[in-house]
Order: C-alpha cells, then sequence, then structure tokens
C-alpha cells in the first residue's frame, strides 16, 4: 500500500481514472498513476457518487423531465401531467392517470413537443404507465433502486398545472410505506397539481420514486411509488391512446375526474 503523497517520494500523480463507476448501490474504484517519465508506480482507492445542489438537480431535470399535455376527443386540452425519460430511445414513465381516458397526448422535453405514439405497459393499481414516442439520444433519467432512508434529501420535479418546470424539496418521512402491497416513498417535498407521474431525486441526481399521490388539507403529505414498481410492469403488444379510451364503458367518462 502506498499514499497518495509520501514524504520524501518524488511521486506525482494524475488526477485519477476510473476503473469501476461508482453506483448508488456500490462505491467505484480510481486508479492513480505517477506521470514522472520512467516511474510506473499506482494506487488505487475507493471513491463514492458526488452530491448535488438543488440547482444542479433540477438543471439536469430539465433535460430528461417533461410536461404532458392529454387531450378529449374533440382534440380540447383534457389534463396535464408530467414524464420522465426512462432510455434514449423514447420510453417515457408517468401516471397511467395522466393518459387514462383521452384520445391523444403529447410531451414537452426541454422545449420540444413530441407525440405519445403508443402504450408500452399499465399498470391500474400501481398507477404507472410506459408511453413511447419518436426520438433517439434523448436524455435518460439516472435510476437508483438502493434502500430510500429516513432524513434524505429529496427533490419533488414537475410541471404544475401545465406551467412551466418546477421544483420542492424536503426529505424522506418514510422510505418504504407499504400499501395493499405496493410500497411508496412519503416525504414533505411538496407535490402539486400537475406534478403526477414527475421524478422523485435524491442528493445525487438519482431517481428513487414516481410520483403518485398528495394528501389534500395535509401539511406536504406526499407519496411517490418506488422505482423498482417499474419492474413489475408488463410489456405487451403496444396499444394506441385511442384504443385505451375505447376500452373504458361509456358511463366512466362521467364520472371520471383528472389529478
Amino acid at each position: 500500500f502506498s499514499f497518495k503523497y509520501q514524504i520524501g517520494s518524488s511521486y506525482r500523480y494524475d488526477g485519477g481514472e476510473i476503473i469501476k463507476e461508482a453506483t448508488c448501490m456500490q462505491p467505484g474504484v480510481k486508479k492513480f498513476t505517477c506521470n514522472i517519465l520512467s516511474c510506473g508506480h499506482s494506487y488505487t482507492e475507493p471513491y463514492a457518487l458526488s452530491t448535488y445542489t438543488a440547482t444542479e438537480i433540477f438543471d439536469a431535470a430539465v433535460k430528461y423531465a417533461g410536461k404532458i399535455t392529454a387531450y378529449a376527443p374533440n382534440g380540447m386540452e383534457r389534463s396535464f401531467g408530467t414524464g420522465f425519460v426512462l432510455s434514449s430511445d423514447g420510453k417515457i414513465v408517468t401516471n397511467y392517470r395522466v393518459i387514462e381516458g383521452v384520445c391523444s397526448a403529447d410531451i414537452t422535453i426541454n422545449n420540444i413537443k413530441y407525440p405519445i405514439v403508443s402504450v408500452l405497459a399499465y399498470d391500474e393499481e400501481r398507477d404507472l404507465a410506459v408511453l413511447k414516442i419518436d426520438a433517439a439520444n434523448l436524455i435518460s433519467a439516472t435510476i437508483c433502486k438502493k434502500t430510500v432512508s429516513i432524513g434524505e434529501a429529496v427533490y419533488a420535479v414537475g410541471f404544475s398545472k401545465g406551467m412551466s418546470i418546477t421544483y420542492s424539496q424536503g426529505e424522506v418521512v418514510d422510505g418504504k410505506r407499504t400499501v395493499n402491497g405496493i410500497s411508496y416513498v412519503q416525504h414533505d417535498a411538496a407535490l402539486k397539481k400537475g406534478y403526477s407521474g414527475g421524478p422523485l431525486i435524491n442528493a445525487y441526481g438519482e431517481v428513487i420514486g414516481i410520483h403518485v399521490q398528495r394528501i389534500d388539507n395535509a401539511q406536504n403529505l406526499d407519496f411517490s411509488v418506488l422505482i423498482d414498481a417499474l419492474d413489475c410492469m408488463e410489456y405487451g403488444t403496444p396499444i394506441m391512446l385511442q384504443d385505451l379510451y375505447e376500452q373504458k364503458p361509456l358511463y366512466y367518462y362521467f364520472f371520471y375526474l383528472f389529478y
């Protein structure tokens, strides 16, 4: 073992090369090499992910979070929600309620509007949907499935009432509150109307949950389903929003209220 700086030594190390990327689950490894000619000495040491400021997290989220606008059969705007990029080829995550009972929808990401092409998977019980847009080389969110701890700093991002992107911050109140077999993060980062389907982000800039509900008339009593709920999604033949709309019985549309 050798220290980075040894008393009386002539070692001069470079800035370090990452030989194993750090993840939310485990530290990475950096290799430092002496850059003096013919030295050849090197050593490794672990490193952890860096935390980010609220501003840095918000600036990153703008690139992968988007405003979803849903339309009624007559083409009028019917509801708004939030989604985020799951993969660079155009997979989008949001709440099922955001696209339930609508004939068409689009998502605006970083000021570019994309029509929703199809629904790849949805889960009414968990209130999740994976959508598809025609796009490539999108910036996708970084996902973390590590156990969430009480007191962790979290950031909620979304498009309140269809306006421009905003965020709130707070702490985890309960890292795994289970209701009817579904695990949620309970936190006090305020969720506003329009945040449905948006990402809950930790201090490392990773998405750990998906906004699903807030308790009205309560002080910041908010819930986001844990991100690993996406592993429970069943993918079948992609379905068009129009087809999903037509599957609902007629009486449904007289009682359905959008979040």
